[in-house]
C-alpha cells in the first residue's frame, strides 16, 4: 500500500489572491470615482470620468491645485495673524467718569534739603565726632553744592538706619517750612501731606498708599518713620478701582473738576541750605507707586501761580482676554504677576524692582530709594565711583528694555504693563503773582479710555478659514460631511459587505 501526497495548488492560490486584490482595487477606484462625481466641492468632478479627455482632466487638476495652494497660503496667513497679533487697543465705547479712578498722588520735593536751624556744622564742625559726623556725611549725599559745605564727609559710608533717617528728617525742611496753606475738598490742613524719603531727600506726598499697602514684608523698611501716611486702603483695588456705591474710600477721588488740590508753598529761602536749586519739583503719579524720575516732574518757580490740569490715560482690558497668555495679550493682571518687594503689580513697580536687582548685581549695592532687604548693602551715593555705577546701571537697564522691545523677546525682568492701568498726564500754565500757588484739577468730568480687545478671536479665525475655502473651492460644512460619509461610513459599509459576500461564497 502506497501513500500519495497531493501537491499544493500554488498556482491556483496565487490566481485567487490576484483576483481578490484586483477586486479590491476596482472597488476602491469605483468608490473614489463616485465621490469625485458626486462631491459638492467645485471643480473636483471634472478630474474624473472616462468621457473627459486627458487635456480636460489635466486643466481642472491644475486649477484645483492652484485653488488649494491659495487656500493653504491664506489660511496660514490668517493663522499667523491669530497667533501673533490677536489683540488690538481702541477707544472704549463709553466715557469714564473721574469718580471711577483715584485722584493722583502728588509729591512735592524742595530742591534744597537742609534746614539752616539744624545745620549747626558751620559753628561746631571741628567738634563733630563719630556718629554725628557719619550722619552728616550721609545727609550730604542729597546736597547739590556739598563741595561748599561737606567736603570732609565725602568718604562717609551710606547706611540704612532708623537713627540716620530720623536725623535726615530733623535736618530737612519740615512741613510747616514748605507749606503755607493746603486745601482738598473738605480738608484744609496740610497734614494731608506726609513725609516720604525719595532720591531727592525728604519730600511730602498727598494721596499715596501707606508703606504697608505698597511693600511686602521682604522689603526692609527701617527708613519709615512715625510721621508717614497712616491711612489704610479702603474700598479700592488696583483692578476694579472703586465700588459703585458712595462709600468712604482711600486713595481719595474727586467727583467733579471743582474738586481740586490747592496748596501754597513758602518763599522763605533764608532758612534753607544745601541746595543750589531754589525751586520745587512736583510729581503726579499713581497712588500705588513712588515718584521715579526727574523727567516726570514739574518744576515750580517761586512767586508764580501754577495751574496743573490732569489728563488721565486709562487702559482697561476686556474680560474675554483672560484666557490668553500674558505674552499674547501683552499685559499682566495683578493676580498673575507677583513681585518680591511690592504687594501691587504695576509696570513701574516691576521696573523699580528689576533696577534694584540689576544695580545690586552690577555695583554690589543699591541706593536707599530702591527696594531692598535687610541684608543688602546700601550705596554711598556721595562717592564718585558709586554714583557713576548707579548711572551706568540705569542707562544699561534702559538700553536692555529697548533691545528687548525691538527684538520682541521676553525680558528677564518679565515686566509688562498692567492690564488695567492709569497714568496721569498733565499740562500746566503759570501766572506771575506774589506767592507760590499750586492748583491741581482734572480737565473734564469725563474722559475717553482705551481698551484691549480681541482683534482676531476663535470665531473670527474659523469664519476667515470658511470664507477662504468657500471662495476658492466652494468647500463648506456639507462638503466636510460628504468626506466623512465617503471615507468612513460608506467605505466601511461597502468593505464589510464585500467581505461578507466573500465569506458566504467560500
Amino acid at each position: 500500500m502506497t501513500n500519495k501526497v497531493e501537491p499544493i495548488q500554488l498556482k491556483k492560490y496565487e490566481t485567487t489572491t490576484k483576483t481578490n486584490n484586483s477586486n479590491y482595487k476596482k472597488l476602491i477606484s469605483g468608490y473614489f470615482s463616485e465621490f469625485l462625481k458626486n462631491s459638492s466641492i467645485h471643480g473636483i468632478q471634472y478630474i474624473s470620468g472616462a468621457e473627459r479627455t486627458l487635456f480636460e482632466r489635466s486643466f481642472w487638476l491644475i486649477v484645483l491645485s492652484i485653488s488649494i495652494y491659495s487656500c493653504v497660503a491664506l489660511i496660514k496667513s490668517a493663522w499667523s495673524k491669530w497667533d501673533e497679533n490677536p489683540i488690538f487697543i481702541s477707544f472704549r465705547q463709553t466715557p469714564v467718569n473721574i469718580w471711577e479712578i483715584p485722584f493722583p498722588a502728588v509729591t512735592v520735593c524742595p530742591m534744597y534739603t537742609m534746614n539752616r536751624e539744624s545745620n549747626f556744622t558751620f559753628a561746631f564742625r571741628p567738634n563733630l565726632q563719630g556718629n554725628t559726623s557719619w550722619k552728616m556725611g550721609n545727609v550730604s549725599s542729597f546736597c547739590d553744592n556739598r563741595e561748599n559745605y561737606f567736603t570732609e564727609y565725602e568718604d562717609a559710608n551710606f547706611a540704612d538706619s532708623p537713627e540716620w533717617t530720623q536725623f535726615l528728617v530733623q535736618t530737612s525742611p519740615g512741613r510747616d517750612q514748605i507749606f503755607s496753606g493746603c486745601g482738598w475738598i473738605d480738608k484744609e490742613d496740610c497734614e494731608i501731606f506726609s513725609p516720604l524719603l525719595t532720591p531727592w531727600g525728604i519730600c511730602f506726598s498727598f494721596n499715596m498708599l501707606k508703606n504697608d499697602d505698597i511693600f511686602t514684608t521682604n522689603a526692609h523698611r527701617s527708613y519709615t518713620y512715625e510721621t508717614q501716611n497712616n491711612i489704610s486702603t479702603r474700598n479700592w483695588n488696583i483692578e476694579t478701582n472703586y465700588p459703585k456705591t458712595d462709600q468712604a474710600v482711600y486713595p481719595w477721588r474727586s467727583s467733579n473738576v471743582q474738586d481740586s488740590l490747592n496748596f501754597l508753598l513758602t518763599n522763605n529761602l533764608s532758612q534753607i541750605e544745601c541746595g543750589a536749586k531754589h525751586y520745587y519739583q512736583i510729581f503726579l503719579h499713581h497712588p500705588a507707586e513712588l515718584p521715579e524720575s526727574d523727567l516726570d516732574s514739574i518744576n515750580v518757580q517761586h512767586n508764580h501761580l501754577h495751574e496743573i490740569i490732569i489728563q488721565p490715560g486709562v487702559t482697561f482690558t476686556s474680560d474675554n482676554l483672560k484666557t490668553y497668555s500674558p505674552e499674547k495679550r501683552k499685559c499682566f493682571y495683578a493676580s498673575e504677576r507677583k513681585l518680591y518687594f511690592y504687594k501691587i503689580y504695576t509696570l513701574n513697580n516691576c521696573r523699580m524692582e528689576c533696577l534694584a536687582n540689576y544695580t545690586l548685581k552690577l555695583c554690589g549695592c543699591v541706593p536707599h530709594f530702591l527696594p531692598h532687604n535687610k541684608t543688602t548693602t546700601l550705596c554711598a551715593i556721595n562717592k564718585y565711583d558709586v554714583g557713576m555705577c548707579l548711572i551706568t546701571a540705569k542707562v544699561n537697564m534702559g538700553n536692555l528694555e529697548s533691545a528687548i522691545w525691538h527684538n520682541k523677546s521676553k525680558a528677564s525682568c518679565n515686566c509688562l504693563p498692567s492690564c488695567n492701568s492709569i497714568t496721569y498726564n498733565n499740562r500746566f500754565k503759570t501766572l506771575d503773582v506774589d506767592a507760590t500757588v499750586i492748583i491741581i484739577s482734572y480737565k473734564d468730568n469725563e474722559f475717553l479710555a482705551l481698551e484691549r480687545q480681541e482683534l482676531f478671536g476663535d470665531i473670527n479665525f474659523w469664519a476667515s478659514c470658511g470664507g477662504i475655502l468657500g471662495l476658492f473651492t466652494g468647500f463648506s460644512v456639507i462638503s466636510l460631511a460628504e468626506i466623512i460619509y465617503y471615507l468612513c461610513l460608506k467605505l466601511v459599509y461597502n468593505l464589510g459587505k464585500f467581505v461578507f459576500r466573500k465569506c458566504v461564497k467560500s
